[in-house]
This record gives C-alpha cells, sequence and structure tokens, in this order.
C-alpha cells in the first residue's frame, strides 16, 4: 500500500499538493478487472494498516471514502487526500479494541464495560436500557451474513444509543466509526466474503505480542524529551559561540529552529499541518 509525497512547493498550511498517482477508483473496477488483482489480499490489508493507524500509531486517514482509494496500475492501494486525518489518545486505544472486538466476538457485556470506560456517565444515564440496547445490536451484528457485517455501522449505533440513555463517548469514537464504515463498503467493493471481525482479532494477537499503548506512549515522551534536549543543547552552546558573549559569531542558522517548520502533508482535526505524516506510514 502507497500514499503520494506532499510537494513541499506547492504545499502550505491551507493547501496540500501530493503527487500523481495513476490508478482506478475502487467503485469503478469491473468485475474483469477484479479478477485481475487479489481483491481479498487488498481487502485485508487496507483493513489491516488502518487496524494500525488507528489502534496502534494513534493518527489515521479520516476520509478514506472509495473516492480516495484506488487501485494503482501495479495492481496496490492508494490513498489519497490526506487533508483530514483523525487521532485517538494513547489511553482511548486499548479500550477502542476491546470495544471493537466485544462487537465482534458478540460479547455484549464487553462491549458495555468499555464504553462505560471511555464515556463520561451524565446523570440521567439509563444503565439497564444501555445494556439491553447495546445486547440488541451486538446480537444482530453476529448474526449478521458475512457480505452484511459492518464494524463502522455497529460503532456509531452505540454512540447513538450511548446518546439516546446519557452516556457521552468521545467524539474520536463518532470519527472512528465513519471512518470503518467507508472502510466497510471499499473491503467488500474488493472482496464481498472479506470479514472484518477476523482482522480485529488478529489485531488483537499482533498486539498482544508488541508493546502496550501506555508503553508506546512512555516511549514517545522520552523521543520528544531527548529531541528537545538536544535542541535546547544545541541553543545554549551557539549562544556561548555568539560574539555578545565573548565567542564566535555562530553560522547562519545554528541553534536557530527552521523557521519553514516541518515538511507539509496533512491537516489535522484540530487544524495543525501533519506533514511530516503524509508518506504511508501503515507498512
Amino acid at each position: 500500500m502507497s500514499c503520494p509525497a506532499p510537494i513541499e512547493d506547492y504545499t502550505t498550511s491551507r493547501v496540500l499538493t501530493m503527487e500523481y498517482v495513476s490508478g482506478t477508483k475502487i467503485t469503478t473496477l469491473s468485475p474483469v478487472a477484479l479478477l485481475e488483482v487479489n481483491g481479498a489480499a487488498l481487502a485485508e490489508q487496507l483493513f489491516r494498516a488502518y487496524l494500525k493507524q488507528i489502534l496502534v500509531d494513534g493518527f489515521f486517514h479520516a476520509d478514506p471514502h472509495p473516492g480516495n482509494v484506488l487501485v494503482t496500475d501495479a495492481g496496490q492501494i492508494a490513498l489519497l487526500d490526506l487533508g483530514m486525518v483523525g487521532r485517538i489518545a494513547p489511553r482511548l486505544q486499548e479500550p477502542l479494541l476491546q470495544l471493537l472486538l466485544a462487537i465482534s466476538e458478540g460479547h455484549s457485556d464487553d462491549a458495555v464495560r468499555f464504553a462505560l470506560k471511555v464515556g463520561e456517565v451524565r446523570p440521567d444515564f439509563d444503565e439497564p436500557e444501555f445494556s439491553r440496547r447495546v445486547a440488541d445490536l451486538v446480537g444482530r451484528h453476529q448474526d449478521a451474513e458475512l457480505r452484511n457485517m459492518q464494524v463502522g455501522k455497529a460503532v456509531l449505533e452505540i454512540g447513538r444509543i450511548s446518546g439516546d440513555v446519557g452516556l457521552r463517548l468521545p467524539s474520536e469514537l463518532t470519527m472512528l466509526g465513519k471512518t470503518l464504515l467507508n472502510l466497510d463498503q471499499i473491503a467488500e467493493a474488493l472482496d464481498p466474503t472479506f470479514n472484518p471481525n477476523a482482522s480485529i482479532r488478529q489485531q488483537r494477537r499482533r498486539d498482544h505480542a508488541g508493546p502496550s499503548a501506555q508503553e508506546r506512549l512512555s516511549r514517545e515522551h522520552v523521543r520528544r524529551h531527548s529531541r528537545a534536549e538536544g535542541v535546547h543543547g544545541a541553543t545554549a552552546g551557539a549562544r556561548e559561540q555568539d560574539p555578545r558573549h565573548g565567542g564566535e559569531q555562530p553560522a547562519r542558522g545554528q541553534g536557530r529552529r527552521d523557521r519553514r517548520g516541518p515538511p507539509h502533508g496533512g491537516i489535522s482535526e484540530g487544524g495543525e499541518p501533519d506533514h511530516a505524516r503524509s508518506r504511508c506510514w501503515p507498512r
């Protein structure tokens, strides 16, 4: 899977310009064209990459509608238009994975428990009604035929039920549901027999083999702290060499932050550019 790189000379904090990618939209692939690509493998690759973005990286392409997903001339998936991205805080990643897992395996009690873990209970919260409606939703999802299984729709439905009974879920859950709903449609176009539940369970096994969300957060904190210390040290060293402090004049740009900022590539929900991440980070 690939993503086009940003063209920095034509990109600003408001305009995202990326490389041209030659390919065909998922929804316009003919039955003959689908026979020439491995639709099952592409669907699995796409869904697995998104699970990694959401549940491991905490940073994901939030607009994967069919027009933004191509099958390239080389038979690979390409994601376009990274102008809209979402973020999942590390503290939410594990509960969200558990929620998806509970839905996929038909465990309504677990789905209720993890929804409560990430949500905020209001004074008028009706827990029995919430449990009853989530159990009904999970049961319908479990009984659905494989081709009608939609994880994104189930997540959005849990959000709607929560609002009805007095439970406020984080806004990230709504964006996650919409993203997964688009993925459900794309995966069905590539492979009508694709089972998203199997991908979710495989992601859980991969998570068990790797570091937890809290460990990843700690590592990221250490990296950022080390980077900040490095910048501080370089600035202090340049100051010592400044003639105003009795030293030599620093070379142009030494000890200064580059005013141009990072290379451009995307804008997050909060409006902040995320250009450095715009290469297709999920491998």
